[in-house]
């Protein structure tokens, strides 16, 4: 099994017999380490939105892989046939997602503890998760790229992005459409539209700082 993925699977184990809709608890931005291994460059994120978890590895240099799972409950340990079978609460926790040849492959939990917002888990490795209000810049920018390289639409759909891609070779950034500054970003640099404003966006850069300004909209494929 895919240790990346262990780990994911081990960030909800919870009591299952304790809450009513554990779902609802899940929502939002979670970030985990492995601190039984000091020098380990591995990190994990992912953001859970209705049952859909997306799961991303990060090296610290670079984004690993994406995964989207399909997280529910069953008052049962048993091979599922479609997730809509899936509940909201349940004696089980199922995460789910669908291989290339459309096979359901599932993975079961069936024991879990939650302290407020951090987790701790293992014996041998010791992983801890933490809930977080925002992902660090580089989140961003390695999920939009990966979007544009796989032709997928996560920055949209789990954190309501709206990006585009710069197509000219140096696309200098306003501060207002009136007033330009010297910062400029280059061909292929990801950026999220925040507001369209005649020939003209508003965008958000996530380099090492974020950075609010104006660019042409020709400038944006």
């Amino acid at each position: 099994m895919n240790k990346t993925f262990l780990i994911l699977l081990l960030l909800f184990s919870l009591d299952v017999r304790a809450q009513s809709d554990y779902i609802k608890m899940f929502q939002g931005k979670w970030y985990g380490i492995v601190s039984s291994e000091p020098d380990s460059r591995m990190n994990y994120w992912n953001v859970i939105k209705g049952n859909q978890q997306l799961c991303l590895s990060y090296d610290s240099i670079s984004l690993i892989d994406v995964n989207i799972r399909t997280i529910g409950f069953l008052d049962r340990n048993s091979e599922l046939e479609d997730v809509s079978e899936l509940k909201s609460q349940g004696e089980y926790l199922y995460f789910c997602s669908t291989s290339e040849n459309n096979k359901l492959n599932c993975f079961v939990i069936t024991s879990f503890s939650i302290e407020d917002t951090s987790y701790y888990f293992g014996k041998t490795s010791i992983f801890e998760f933490y809930k977080t209000e925002d992902f660090p810049n580089s989140i961003y920018q390695a999920l939009f790229i990966w979007d544009k390289k796989h032709a997928t639409s996560y920055s949209k759909e789990f954190l309501n992005c709206t990006v585009g891609y710069i197509k000219e070779p140096k696309t200098f950034i306003y501060a207002s459409p009136d007033k330009v500054t010297k910062r400029y970003i280059i061909k292929n640099d990801p950026v999220e539209i925040l507001l369209k404003q005649g020939d003209w966006y508003k965008i958000q850069y996530y380099g090492k700082q974020k950075i609010q300004g104006w660019i042409r909209s020709t400038a944006i494929e």
